[in-house]
């Protein structure tokens, strides 16, 4: 469990620092949104259960007069080749009707690109203790114990590790 916790907290500011860049990158929209070629997108919050990390990206369909509603599937199928064409891997995509009254006629479909990613394609324990143990390590331990601290030198580098090879792998999929 405090391992899953360790995860979900540098997991979190990796996927934030995704965030920021492509708001610097892009049209930064209101929120945590961005705009790339006139589709925004909402990166979600990340969760991590059983060493899994998952996320999901969302693009709201445009709605009334700017999309018809024969059009949703259009546009679901714009955004996946978008993505698609951009090499990015997701592990499910779905459009998802998310009308908060009950009682409204009016749609409010959205594009759900789910991600999930197995904590040990980010990182390998075995290997990490081997490197430091071996003082195979690149980054010195004065420059990882300003990042993070933990109860052993391993466990601080584990960390560390964890966080910089989850920002690179979110940089690869999203």
């Amino acid at each position: 469990m405090f391992t899953n916790i360790l995860f979900e907290k540098h997991s979190k500011i990796a996927l934030n620092k995704i965030i920021k860049s492509f708001q610097e990158d892009y049209s930064k929209k209101k929120g945590e949104r961005f705009n790339i070629e006139g589709i925004t997108y909402e990166i979600g919050n990340l969760s991590v259960k059983d060493k899994t990390l998952a996320f999901e990206i969302s693009s709201k369909i445009p709605t009334d007069d700017e999309v018809a509603l024969e059009k949703h599937d259009e546009y679901f199928n714009k955004v996946i080749k978008f993505v698609e064409k951009k090499g990015k891997v997701f592990t499910e995509a779905r459009m998802e009707d998310i009308s908060k009254a009950k009682d409204t006629e009016q749609k409010r479909d959205y594009v759900k690109l789910i991600y999930r990613i197995d904590t040990s394609t980010i990182i390998d324990e075995k290997d990490v203790e081997k490197r430091v143990t071996s003082g195979k390590v690149d980054v010195p331990y004065e420059e990882v114990e300003k990042f993070t601290i933990a109860s052993s030198k391993i466990g601080t580098y584990f960390i560390y590790f964890f966080a910089q090879n989850a920002h690179t792998i979110f940089k690869e999929v999203v």
